[in-house]
């Protein structure tokens, strides 16, 4: 009589794993069930920000991205005011003669 071979899978079940931290069960890959109120906030005032922007004809788009592009690099050039005032005291003292 012929017997049958079994064949054993490799594969096992994926468990979670978890850790026991102050009595109660923390799963390693924890996820919230429900976002946060700040959370749901943002996305909804981004959402209308876009939507708004989107609605916009593409020159007021052109001029509100070039607005915010400029108030950033001015913002920039401000925050580093101080080391760009130190590099220009540097070099004028290099190019003057002694």
């Amino acid at each position: 009589m012929a017997t049958r071979r079994r064949t054993i899978s490799t594969r096992r079940p994926t468990r979670r794993r978890t850790t026991r931290t102050g009595g109660y069960r923390r799963t390693t890959s924890y996820r919230r069930r429900r976002p946060k109120l700040a959370t749901t906030l943002g996305s909804a005032v981004a959402l209308a920000l876009i939507a708004a922007f989107v609605r916009l004809p593409l020159l007021w788009r052109v001029v509100l991205v070039a607005a915010v592009v400029t108030l950033l690099v001015v913002w920039y050039l401000w925050s580093r005011r101080g080391d760009i005032d130190d590099e220009m005291q540097g070099r004028r003292q290099q190019e003057e003669p002694t």
